[in-house]
């Protein structure tokens, strides 16, 4: 099987996660990414030996939640979270590495704390690339200095798992870093590789609503009157006090910012359309889940607060080796309060995405399968559905990108914000 098949059934029918999981599993080297700031497609740039493992090692055409529940913890989930063992809200302890992060600084503090125990030998993360600091990049960090270059969240197409193919052969053992599309990658590679089973000990998930494509942050560069990327001299997205802004910083000592709800707006715009038929918000299959914890918004003073869940015996236990040795403060929260921090985002995941794939399915487009069944729904919640995939599939289109770049960023805020407000009100889960 060669990777004409992956092409065929999957890139083609633009199932592609963008995850890099086949570039970097390539025995061959015969697949790379070459417009990273475009499109973000494999292609094939040398013989392919046609092992066939790049397609059963793919997660664009789906993976079975139920299958991989119980491999991973040993029985199905019937939680909006997935399988859990703790659900805390946390922050690291170290005031600086707190406030360098996009939240609570929990993926750092836990990094640096594997690595001092000796639990890894490296760090999978994305960091900017710094001489091209708009284009984020994935590295092996190996000790401190490296993990805190790497802090904050990149909303950009970034296919993380093009690194395996540095991890492959080497006697080490290393944590990752990753969206849910990409664990999927991993997940069904250890599934099938017993070697990448030994050498990622730890997955460390973010929560993931959708990613956007490159051209967001050049709409925004745009607006900044920025034509020049070689004139960047850092981007930052998460920078600043909590829950922090875009940031860019020029050469010259200029900086351009917007806040986070502003940035916000260009998911409505240039979103990577198979983001809307994924199923996982919070990261389901990973060993420790982390996202922001809205929670402690306006309760807890002006620094960020994470949402940390426990999946995994292995992920439970660095958790609390951190709490106990100075590393973590964490506090217990229900599920209730687990749920209600991403609501509107579970609902989502869990109700929309499943609404919008077989709406997809019935027009005689492909779809993922993830062995889910869908919640019934609510004729109003339907409706509301098909509301927002229409609402989507114009905001898709080239057009509406280029109208709404000339409308004033104060006046797309305001809309935006009230639109946001409407969709929590008709999406809140209720367990």
């Amino acid at each position: 099987m060669s990777f004409e098949k992956l092409k065929e059934t999957v890139i083609d029918r633009s199932l592609c996660t963008h995850c890099g999981t086949c570039v970097g599993i390539c025995p061959e080297g015969s697949l790379a990414i070459h417009d990273p700031l475009g499109k973000c497609i494999p292609v094939l740039v040398k013989d392919c030996s046609k092992c066939g493992r790049c397609l059963e090692i793919c997660p664009g055409g789906g993976i079975d939640f139920s299958q991989f529940n119980k491999e991973i913890f040993g029985k199905t989930s019937s939680s909006s979270l997935g399988n859990f063992l703790k659900l805390y809200m946390a922050h690291a302890m170290d005031k600086e590495i707190r406030i360098r992060a996009s939240s609570g600084g929990v993926v750092t503090a836990l990094l640096l704390h594997l690595l001092e125990k000796g639990e890894i030998d490296g760090a999978v993360v994305l960091d900017e690339d710094k001489s091209s600091p708009w284009m984020p990049k994935v590295k092996i960090a190996h000790n401190k200095e490296e993990i805190l270059s790497a802090t904050q969240s990149k909303y950009v197409l970034s296919p993380i798992n093009t690194i395996l193919k540095e991890i492959r052969g080497k006697d080490k053992r290393f944590a990752i870093v990753a969206l849910p599309c990409q664990v999927h990658g991993l997940r069904k590679l250890q599934g099938v590789d017993s070697e990448f089973k030994q050498k990622v000990k730890y997955i460390i998930g973010l929560y993931c609503g959708n990613t956007l494509y490159f051209q967001a942050v050049k709409s925004l560069l745009d607006r900044f009157k920025i034509k020049d990327l070689s004139a960047l001299q850092s981007v930052k997205y998460r920078e600043g006090k909590w829950p922090g802004n875009f940031q860019v910083k020029l050469k010259d000592g200029r900086m351009f910012r917007v806040d986070k709800f502003t940035f916000n707006y260009l998911s409505f715009f240039y979103t990577v359309p198979r983001c809307l038929w994924c199923v996982d918000l919070a990261n389901e299959l990973s060993d420790v889940s982390v996202g922001d914890g809205w929670l402690y918004k306006d309760k807890r003073g002006d620094l960020g607060w994470s949402v940390l869940i426990c999946r995994t015996s292995k992920g439970e236990k660095i958790v609390e080796s951190a709490q106990k040795n100075g590393i973590l403060d964490i506090e217990k929260i229900s599920e209730q309060e687990a749920l209600d921090m991403h609501s509107h985002l579970l609902d989502y995941k869990k109700t929309g995405a499943l609404l919008r794939i077989e709406r997809r399915k019935d027009r005689g487009f492909a779809v993922p399968y993830y062995g889910l069944v869908a919640l019934p729904s609510t004729l109003k919640r339907k409706l509301l559905e098909y509301f927002l995939d229409y609402i989507l599939w114009i905001s898709l289109l080239p057009l509406s990108a280029k109208i709404i770049n000339r409308l004033p960023l104060p006046l797309l805020r305001i809309v935006l914000h009230k639109g946001r407000e409407l969709l929590r009100k008709g999406t809140k889960i209720r367990e």
